[in-house]
């Protein structure tokens, strides 16, 4: 059981880390992208999606050590939850918006993909609930737990990269018909 749980922070942690230094190799180009996210007041706004990144990388580095894990824990929900708040309002708004969850890395949209992948990061997190509140299965991690938890995020990567591709030819495709 502890490979199950281990391998899911393993997961969560890699792949926080990829999204936030993605965006901070590209931090300009984050920020111009999301520069029009109306319910963060326009005054606050740089600061936030400046600070975003930060905090996503803190998040990710507190939920592997075993003295912050419940911090960490609590920084990745939060966050999580903003990115599924964000994500509802501009598929139920209908609005087409730019993801920058990795930066200028991968081109991707905000829409239904981006709340099941976000569904999916937060039923990750409440799973791993169980190790917040009984912390002395946190043992140490084990080669078959990185090797679960860094598949899991190189498969959520990939699907990411395969609907964005799919997305782009469509709109190929579209474009060509008209």
């Amino acid at each position: 059981m502890d490979v199950f749980f281990l391998s899911m922070i393993c997961c969560l942690s890699s792949f926080f880390i990829i999204s936030a230094l993605t965006k901070l190799s590209s931090l300009r180009h984050f920020i111009t992208l999301n520069v029009n996210v109306d319910y963060i007041p326009t005054k606050y706004r740089s600061f936030f999606l400046t600070l975003l990144p930060f905090l996503e990388l803190s998040g990710a580095l507190l939920l592997v050590n075993r003295q912050t894990f419940f911090l960490g824990w609590i920084l990745v929900t939060v966050l999580l939850l903003i990115f599924f708040f964000h994500t509802i309002v501009i598929v139920l708004s209908r609005k087409s918006a730019a993801c920058g969850c990795y930066g200028k890395y991968i081109k991707s949209r905000i829409d239904r993909f981006t709340l099941l992948k976000t569904s999916f990061l937060l039923f990750l997190s409440g799973l791993i609930l169980p190790l917040v509140l009984l912390e002395d299965t946190f043992l140490a991690f084990t080669p078959a737990s990185l090797i679960m938890g860094f598949s899991l995020t190189l498969i959520l990567l990939v699907s990411q990269i395969a609907w964005t591709s799919h997305q782009e030819t469509m709109m190929l495709i579209k474009k060509e018909k008209n």
